[in-house]
């Protein structure tokens, strides 16, 4: 596993380590790297404001003595992270097969890239987890299958399994307030081609001009040229206005 080209200050990870989610050494290995986030999701378009964006955090995160300021006492947070390990529980019933926790996944052709889907079934499909705070975000999903899932959650989840080179992905949804047979909304999604092909070009191309000299006029240059944005399998032409 090679860190980041040129950037000295990010965590080496050496080959199959397993790094245990939102651990000390979880938050230092996502320093500078490209994970199933926001990133992500600005990954899945050109636009030169959003990738200028964050070409600047990534250069904060790498600088010498950056620590990680860990959010605590957030509703929502506390809410999913309390009730995540009965949700993965639920899912083994509902499924009647064992789930795996992978940790932190590098991908093996961008490993500056990286992804912790919340479990994985034998290897071939990785499983994100949401345990909504508020009920109807739950039930919306329960009744509506994808077209409920948030455009973030969508791509973080295809992210996932673009990281893990998976052959399909899970979302899941769980609430235990509600009802037995309503708690557990588990909604199957095959890879999403558009988005991973978007990934396998922009990511390279990002590298690049995050390690050039000029990177605002870079940018600007290579974005002009044929610049898409692509989301849940459609694409569309954008022009120079959209790039700043």
């Amino acid at each position: 596993m090679q860190p980041w080209l040129n950037r000295l200050n990010q965590v080496f990870i050496p080959d199959g380590e397993w790094i245990e989610p939102l651990s000390d050494r979880w938050w230092q290995a996502r320093r500078g790297r490209i994970s199933a986030s926001s990133r992500a999701v600005t990954l899945a378009t050109r636009k030169a404001g959003p990738w200028s964006n964050l070409m600047v955090k990534l250069e904060a995160e790498l600088q010498p003595g950056y620590v990680h300021e860990q959010v605590h006492g957030v509703g929502s947070l506390d809410w999913g992270n309390n009730h995540e390990l009965k949700a993965i529980a639920n899912i083994e019933l509902a499924l009647g097969c064992d789930l795996v926790e992978p940790g932190m996944l590098f991908h093996s052709d961008h490993p500056y890239c990286e992804a912790t889907p919340d479990a994985q079934l034998d290897n071939r499909v990785t499983i994100q987890i949401k345990c909504p705070i508020k009920p109807e975000v739950h039930l919306a999903v329960h009744q509506n299958g994808k077209a409920a899932i948030k455009r973030n959650y969508y791509i973080q989840t295809q992210f996932e399994a673009w990281i893990a080179k998976a052959e399909a992905a899970k979302f899941v949804s769980f609430d235990p307030r509600q009802p037995r047979r309503a708690q557990l909304a588990v909604v199957d999604l095959p890879i999403d081609t558009a988005l991973h092909d978007a990934w396998e070009e922009n990511v390279p191309l990002f590298r690049a001009l995050f390690e050039a000299d000029n990177r605002e006029l870079e940018i600007v240059a290579e974005l002009s040229r044929k610049a898409k944005v692509v989301h849940k399998g459609t694409a569309r032409p954008i022009g120079i206005p959209n790039l700043f």
